[in-house]
């Protein structure tokens, strides 16, 4: 039996990942600068 090289087989994960890590970092910042603009601790 030959040893084939283990390829990554799931690109659609991957991809669903990142759509989601950039969606967060999206929301996180702008409910950071709306918190920011009305909350006044200073």
């Amino acid at each position: 039996m030959k040893k084939e090289k283990e390829k990554f087989h799931a690109p659609g994960t991957v991809v669903l990942v990142f759509i989601w890590f950039i969606w967060f970092i999206i929301l996180y910042t702008t409910n950071w600068l709306a918190l920011s603009e009305n909350w006044f601790l200073r």
